[in-house]
C-alpha cells in the first residue's frame, strides 16, 4: 500500500471507531430513566427503558433497580404496554414503608401492575384482583 493510503484508512479507522462510541454513548445516556428517593434518603428506585417500543404499536420493555448507596439491592424486569408510546412519569409510582419500595407500573393497555422492591434484595411481583 502507498504511503498516502495507510494515513487515509488510518483516519478512516479512527473517525468510524469515534463515531460508534458517541453512537453507543447516546444510545446508553438517551435511555429514559426516572428515579425516586425513599423519606429517609438511603434507597432510590430506577426506571429504566431496555429499548424503545415495539413498532408500530407495541410494547416496551424496562426495568426497575433498588439501590441503597449506589449499590444495587435487587432489579425487576418488567413490559410496558402502552399504545407504542415510550415510557415516562406517568407510568410509575412509587411508595415507600418500612421493608419495601412498592412500585406501580400503568399502560394505556394493561391492568396495573404492582412490584415489590424488599431492602433485604427481594423482587416480587404482586398478583391483583385484575391478573
Amino acid at each position: 500500500m502507498k504511503p498516502n493510503n495507510k494515513k487515509l484508512l488510518r483516519r478512516l479507522t479512527g473517525v468510524l471507531a469515534a463515531a460508534g462510541i458517541l453512537v453507543a454513548i447516546f444510545l446508553w445516556f438517551g435511555r429514559p430513566m426516572l428515579v425516586d428517593t425513599s423519606v429517609n434518603g438511603a434507597y432510590t428506585v430506577e426506571l429504566l427503558a431496555l429499548d424503545s417500543p415495539d413498532w408500530p404499536f407495541g410494547s416496551q420493555d424496562g426495568r426497575l433497580v433498588l439501590k441503597k448507596a449506589g449499590w444495587t439491592v435487587c432489579e425487576q424486569d418488567f413490559e410496558l404496554r402502552n399504545d407504542g408510546k415510550g415510557m415516562d412519569r406517568s407510568n410509575w409510582s412509587v411508595a415507600w414503608d418500612d421493608e419495601k419500595a412498592a412500585v406501580t407500573i400503568s399502560g394505556e393497555e394493561q391492568p396495573d401492575a404492582l412490584y415489590h422492591l424488599y431492602f433485604t434484595g427481594a423482587a416480587v411481583r404482586v398478583k391483583t384482583g385484575k391478573d
